[in-house]
């Protein structure tokens, strides 16, 4: 469940309207299902995402949903806020699942995922790249559409 403002979709519950939830939204994808096999959230500034369970234990598919104008909800693309929930696209455009954790910020987002060798965790990021925020070795302010992988950690 989430609550709050919703002026740019940040509930998730299929909707963008500026109305406020008091009492807790549930999350739905765009076909506006409830999305019941969620077993981790977090959420940004304006923005959510959150794990969904796959057929491969402990490798989950992560989802993002609200506002979008730095590339954090992992579509390839930056655009207009959403307010349903849609998967996050890996580095070569297919849908990913291979996460094993998510954390939303201010206008990013990073996924841990099992890319390592052996399968070991690897931190992926993507959005808005400002100060280093992206761990990808870069300080300029720019928009990363693509996840890209944490380098030195």
């Amino acid at each position: 469940l989430c609550w709050g403002n919703n002026d740019r979709g940040q509930l998730g519950n299929g909707s963008t309207s500026g109305s406020s939830e008091l009492a807790g939204a549930v999350i739905r994808n765009s076909d506006g299902a409830v999305l019941s096999d969620l077993v981790a959230i977090s959420v940004g500034r304006f923005h959510g995402c959150a794990l969904r369970r796959t057929a491969t234990p402990d490798r989950f598919r992560p989802v993002c949903w609200g506002a979008d104008d730095g590339g954090q909800l992992g579509r390839g693309t930056d655009g207009s806020p959403i307010g349903a929930a849609r998967a996050v696209f890996d580095e070569t455009g297919a849908i990913m699942e291979d996460a094993t954790g998510v954390v939303a910020g201010q206008r990013h987002t990073c996924v841990l995922r099992a890319t390592g060798a052996g399968g070991a965790n690897e931190v992926w990021c993507f959005g808005f790249q400002t100060g280093g925020r992206l761990a990808n070795g870069e300080t300029a302010s720019v928009e990363i559409y693509v996840p890209t992988r944490a380098v030195g950690l």
